[in-house]
Parts: C-alpha cells; sequence; structure tokens
C-alpha cells in the first residue's frame, strides 16, 4: 500500500513521524506483516531518513514492527502465543485495578463515564470499530486511574498498545466484540453506583477471559497455521 503524504505538526520530526505510525498501525491501518520501508516512509512524511529511522526504532521498542538492519521494519504479526502471554498480564492486573478504582471512585466521575457510554453507543451504532476501542479504553482508563496507581496505569497502557491489533482484529471480525464491551462497562457503571467493587473486578476479568477465548478463535481461523505458534 503507497504512503500518502502526512502534514506534521510542530513537534520533532521523530516524535511526529513515530505518533502518526503508531496511530495508523494501532488504527489497522497498517496491515501485520506489512513492510515499512524507510526511505517510502521519509518520503510521506516529506523529512529525511534519519527521524524515520528513531521513530521505527521507538516502534520496535514498543513491539508495534520488527526491525529491519538498513531497510525499515515489518508490522507485527499476530500469534497466540503471544496474544496468551499479554492476556495472561491483563487478567492479572486489570480485575485488581478495577477493584482499586471502583472503590475510590466519586459522584464526580460519573458524568466522564455516562459521557464515554453515550459515545461509545453511538459509535457501535455506526459500526466504527477503531472508535469504540478508543472509549472503551479511556472508560477503563478513568476507573484504573481512580486506584491512585500512576506505575499500575502506566503498565496497562503499555499491554494495550501492544494488543490493539489484536483487539482490532476481533472487533473488525465480529460485530458482537464492539457491543459486548459496551454492555460489559456498563455493568461496571452499575457495580461502581451499588458500591460493588468485588462484583466490576469479576466483571472485568469475566471479560479478559472472554476476549482472549474469541481472540484466539479468530486468530487461529484467520491466519495460517505457522504464525499461529
Amino acid at each position: 500500500m503507497a504512503l500518502k503524504p502526512v502534514d506534521l505538526g510542530p513537534r520533532t520530526l521523530a516524535d511526529q513521524v513515530y505518533g502518526s505510525l503508531r496511530s495508523r498501525i494501532l488504527a489497522g491501518e497498517f496491515e501485520p506483516g506489512q513492510r515499512l520501508r524507510i526511505r517510502e516512509v521519509a518520503a510521506s512524511f516529506e523529512v529525511s531518513t534519519m527521524p524515520v529511522r528513531v521513530a521505527i526504532n521507538r516502534l520496535a521498542s514498543a513491539g508495534l514492527v520488527t526491525a529491519v538492519a538498513h531497510q525499515g521494519a515489518v508490522v507485527t504479526e499476530l500469534s497466540v502465543s503471544v496474544l496468551d502471554e499479554f492476556y495472561d498480564i491483563r487478567i492479572m492486573l486489570e480485575p485488581e485495578a478495577a477493584r482499586r478504582g471502583l472503590e475510590r471512585i466519586t459522584d464526580e466521575d460519573k458524568p466522564r463515564l455516562l459521557d464515554l457510554l453515550a459515545q461509545m453507543r453511538a459509535s457501535v451504532e455506526s459500526n466504527d470499530n477503531a472508535t469504540t476501542l478508543g472509549l472503551d479504553e479511556q472508560f477503563l482508563l478513568h476507573i484504573y486511574t481512580a486506584a491512585g496507581n500512576d506505575e499500575l496505569v502506566r503498565i496497562i497502557e503499555s499491554i494495550w498498545s501492544r494488543v490493539a491489533p489484536y483487539k482490532l482484529l476481533y472487533t473488525a471480525t465480529r460485530e458482537f466484540a464492539a457491543r459486548r464491551s459496551l454492555e460489559c462497562d456498563e455493568l461496571l457503571l452499575a457495580a461502581a453506583e451499588a458500591g460493588d467493587s468485588a462484583r466490576g473486578a469479576e466483571i472485568v476479568r469475566e471479560s479478559l477471559v472472554e476476549a482472549r477465548a474469541e481472540l484466539t478463535r479468530v486468530i487461529s481461523r484467520e491466519l495460517p497455521a505457522e504464525r499461529t505458534q
């Protein structure tokens, strides 16, 4: 796929290239396995190759691409074994983050959560999967942040970046997935209103277990056998 010219803003060139490529990868604009050639990327951004190399190194550190010496990078391909590793971590961390967050959440937080749910309903109805995914993460992040552990939130956000291509494949393949995310967030808000943090933690755990099982089926069906290992 040809890279279209991109208008860069006021940040440093490497930051701009990194941010744009990261957003496009997470939005599914680049397919897993697609090659990003340094000179082509540089031409599309109308910059030299140096900031592109820096950006690609950062993307590789985030696990979104695999760097290829002197050439560029390949967008990270999907793997069931990698999926399992990340979801094991999510299942260990996120229910506890939800429990702690729901214990500290206040009435002042609820208008923001209600607004995010309203936006999610609209995006689900318009089949805008990428927007739904982003809103779901904002909703969960608001609850997790209330727990008061900034390092925990940073770790969770880092993992979200790594699993975003998997989640996008899931939502793009099954309309159910986006609606299910909305339903889970609605249940979380109900748990918050009831002051039931234990129930909220269980909702998150059940959602993650279900998502991992569905993603495993989707990846196993969509990818050749040698790429699911």
